[in-house]
């Protein structure tokens, strides 16, 4: 019976041991995590192909030590922690997967947030395999992705042609501005129906590693605002806009709904809002909780009821929108000893697109924006 009973037990070792050896090696190449552990780490964006690490002025470049986390079993060229002389540009990372067979090169750039504004021209744009991003040049003519749209999102659930978000030379000045319009849907993921998508763009990031599920949640909204930018005062820029038709919807039973009697609505705003010191990296807004978020400290809203003091007409059709900040009381002085500050721009061609509603082929376009500080 014991010799029994010990075989059957290697019986089940080896069969376990078996498992194991049969499982595939990983195929995987990402990277996961790109820190620097020094005081002079804000912020790290980690694209297809592309890495962005923002850093204070206190950042040696000739000498940075970064900290990588990739894909289990996946190895990295040059190694984690090894330093790096970023002062001549961007380095390329190559992440081999665990099984060996499969590879990806990341271009990776360290960023001082000094050589960056908040004024926004929309003239450089990214062509991807399926849609546009818009870069931002700092002030070192580096290329760099500060905005995001939707059109991640799109790309994922809907694999079309037609994406809302792109540039247009129907622009204020220069040659491009940057075009939002809402499109027809057709798409469910789960129960959620989406009957349209919005055009959007905001200064932020998307990452679908929150779940395409609650696509609100895939909104990384907000970036690193640093004390030397001083307080924001005011949000000005250049739209014009189109008000699609038929307006659609999601009735109480989920079924869609389109009417001509309901006028769409576009949204521009801009946000600042309070997250632990040193957790600036981590810490986001989304789209559910950029609306009432107790982190927010001071909005300026685009809103129709006081368009008669904010909008003056502009050259080319367009008009100039002028929005203060409203600060929350006691808020009034911000308080960098305890907290980091973010700062939210956002636009969409339809104003309850987050909810999935919007007026097919509302379309709006933005140009020459500016975020106005104190220093």
């Amino acid at each position: 019976m014991k010799s029994r009973l010990l075989f059957i037990i290697s019986i089940i070792v080896l069969g376990a041991t078996s498992c194991i050896k049969d499982e595939p090696l990983n195929r995987e190449t990402d990277i996961e995590s790109f820190i620097i552990k020094d005081n002079s780490y804000v912020d790290t964006d980690i694209r297809n192909k592309e890495v962005f690490v923002y850093v204070t002025d206190e950042i040696n470049m000739a000498s940075v030590a970064p900290e990588i986390e990739v894909t289990e079993g996946a190895t990295i060229s040059p190694e984690s922690g090894s330093t790096q002389d970023f002062s001549k540009g961007s380095i390329t990372y190559t992440v081999v997967s665990q099984d060996g067979n499969y590879s990806k090169d990341y271009a990776v750039t360290v960023v001082r947030l000094s050589s960056l504004n908040l004024v926004f021209d929309f003239e450089n744009w990214k062509k991807t395999e399926e849609y546009y991003d818009l870069q931002v040049k700092t002030e070192e003519e580096i290329l760099v992705k500060l905005w995001d749209s939707g059109n991640p999102g799109i790309a994922f659930v809907n694999k079309g042609k037609d994406f809302p978000t792109a540039p247009t030379t129907d622009s204020h000045t220069g040659t491009y501005a940057a075009k939002l319009e809402t499109l027809k849907g057709n798409v469910s993921i789960g129960n959620i129906k989406i009957p349209i998508f919005s055009g959007s763009l905001f200064y932020g990031s998307f990452s679908l590693k929150e779940g395409i599920a609650e696509p609100r949640k895939c909104l990384r909204l907000g970036r690193i605002h640093p004390e030397k930018a001083g307080m924001p005062l005011t949000f000005t820029g250049y739209y014009k806009y189109k008000v699609g038709k038929p307006y659609i919807y999601l009735d109480d039973n989920n079924n869609e709904q389109s009417t001509n009697d309901i006028i769409d609505e576009f949204s521009i705003y801009s946000v600042l809002y309070k997250v632990p010191k040193g957790q600036a990296y981590k810490v986001f807004l989304d789209g559910i909780t950029i609306m009432d978020s107790e982190m927010i400290v001071a909005r300026a809203d685009w809103k129709p009821e006081t368009a008669s003091q904010t909008d003056t007409p502009a050259d080319k059709g367009f008009t100039k929108f002028t929005i203060p900040f409203k600060y929350k009381p006691g808020e009034e002085v911000l308080n960098y000893a305890a907290f980091d500050y973010k700062l939210v721009i956002m636009f969409a061609s339809s104003k309850d697109g987050n909810e999935y509603k919007g007026g097919v082929g509302s379309t709006l376009i933005v140009d020459d924006v500016e975020v106005i500080c104190d220093k």
